[in-house]
């Protein structure tokens, strides 16, 4: 986060991305803080929306019209007005509930739910990569993935309708209970040959997938050896759909030899290489990475480090697809403004330079689907 942002803010812009607080119609404030940021922060906005975003015109709007706006030019970016983000930051102390599940718009605009192991969707029968229609009625077509969000969560022990197709195309409705509940960033979930899921990326995957590695070393007949077959694992980022960049580097970093490539990132002020400082855990292991459709953002940055850098298979299916990277920024009057500030490049050191993987994904080396 930009200079100017608190701790404050870092939750503000975590709770947002996992709540997904919807938009209000408000007259926009600070006008001129969000076209000056528009003009100096953002990367790849579209020149022609952007015309429109003088101080005077944004002034003029309301937040509807500004988020809608925004979304032209750039689909990652969103206005969040300070009355939402004080129920947001309320949200995060009486640790509103949820139904248990990541939701993803995929490459055809599609909006696929991932239900967590045993949690409330998971129980109601929702199946992973179930496509969203309706959440209590309401048509959430034309949603982002915020005002999704907030539709959703709510109270504790109430019920919120949730209107799906599955993957034989047929619709059904079913009543979710939110609960408040944590689910794991990582887990073990094969022995034989061992798996490690990581689900996603929160604020301490990277020490929590090096700890399991650490268990695997110390367990009898893990890793050891020196035959091929002992010292192959697999690491799950089936609909993982990203979260915190630097903890998607610090999982990668596990896995690569000291010089080697975490990622390149670029943006307005040319390209930013991250290189591993020391080898890694798991640097001499051989493993697989799973992948598929719904991997996504530093998952995706995660897989693009690994095939450059380290000894690794990828199995499943092409990503989702997305390397644009977003930064939060606080504004006067408490509201935030989220821009693509930048995008994740390929690691290898014979790949164009502005080559990635936005809009695309990453296709595996050997295809399977989930």
């Amino acid at each position: 986060m930009k200079s100017g942002a608190s701790k404050a803010a870092f939750l503000v812009c975590f709770l947002f991305a996992a709540a997904g607080w919807g938009r209000q119609s408000f007259a926009v404030p600070c006008a001129t803080e969000i076209a000056d940021l528009i003009s100096r922060e953002s990367y790849g906005f579209d020149s022609r929306v952007q015309q429109r975003l003088d101080a005077i015109n944004i002034a003029a709007m309301d937040t509807e019209e500004l988020n809608r706006t925004l979304t032209a030019g750039d689909r990652y970016a969103s206005y969040i007005p300070a009355a939402t983000m004080k129920r947001v930051m309320n949200l995060g102390k009486n640790a509103a509930a949820g139904t248990g599940m990541d939701i993803i718009k995929d490459r055809s605009g599609q909006i696929r739910m991932i239900p967590f192991i045993g949690s409330p969707a998971d129980t109601s029968g929702i199946e992973y990569g179930d496509v969203l229609l309706k959440v209590d009625g309401v048509d959430i077509t034309a949603k982002s993935i915020d005002d999704i969000g907030y539709l959703i969560r709510g109270e504790e022990d109430t019920d919120v309708e949730i209107t799906a197709k599955d993957s034989r195309g047929e619709e059904y409705t079913v009543p979710v209970t939110r609960k408040v509940k944590h689910y794991p960033d990582v887990m073990r979930t094969g022995s034989n040959p061992v798996v490690i899921r990581i689900f996603r990326f929160g604020s301490n995957t990277g020490e929590l997938l090096r700890a399991e590695i650490a268990r695997l070393e110390q367990e009898q007949g893990a890793f050891k050896g020196t035959e091929k077959k002992n010292r192959r694992f697999f690491i799950d980022l089936r609909g993982n759909t990203g979260g915190v960049m630097e903890q998607g580097a610090r999982s990668a970093e596990l896995f690569l030899n000291a010089g080697k490539t975490v990622y390149r990132l670029k943006n307005n002020h040319g390209i930013n290489e991250v290189k591993a400082a020391k080898s890694g855990l798991a640097a001499s292991n051989r493993f697989v990475i799973m992948q598929d459709y719904l991997t996504a953002s530093a998952a995706e940055m995660m897989i693009a480090a690994l095939k450059a850098g380290a000894n690794v298979g990828t199995y499943g299916e092409r990503t989702a697809g997305k390397a644009r990277v977003q930064d939060v920024f606080r504004l006067s009057d408490g509201s935030f403004l989220k821009l693509t500030v930048g995008e994740l490049l390929y690691p290898d050191s014979d790949a164009d330079k502005d080559t990635n993987w936005e809009g695309s994904g990453i296709a595996p080396d050997v295809e399977k689907r989930h």
